[in-house]
């Protein structure tokens, strides 16, 4: 009986440190997961906040552009500027094309600037140069 009694005890022993082993590794791996979370809710409060922070600014820049196009002058720049936008009249402009590579054959220039000129509703005599 003493046998039986001292291994079934021994057993105990190594199921209780068997236990305590598997504990410390839950314990551990809890910790470590733990922290993760940590520093994901530190970046996101980071994030929250820049956020915000863009917010305030986005409706105070709104709230000035509001107040600065309920003005009558603006009102009445803008009427006049979409009623020119609409106009079938000719538009005097200019597009300079700048930092472009020469290439050696100039047969192109021509059609290029023409498709320009009429992309942009320009409807004077074009220059290239």
């Amino acid at each position: 009986m003493s046998n039986n009694h001292l291994s079934s005890e021994f057993m105990s022993n190594s199921a209780l440190f068997s236990l305590f082993g598997k504990l410390f590794n839950l314990v551990s791996d809890l910790k470590n997961q733990n922290e993760a979370l940590l520093n994901k809710v530190q970046v996101l409060h980071t994030q929250n906040e820049f956020l915000t922070d863009k917010v305030l600014n986005l409706k105070t820049s709104v709230e000035a552009l509001k107040k600065g196009l309920s003005a009558a002058p603006t009102q009445l720049s803008l009427l006049k500027a979409v009623e020119l936008a609409q106009s079938s009249e000719a538009r005097k402009s200019a597009v300079v094309i700048k930092n472009t590579g020469m290439a050696s054959d100039a047969s192109n220039d021509s059609l290029i600037v023409k498709t320009l000129a009429s992309e942009c509703s320009i409807t004077e005599n074009t220059l290239i140069i």
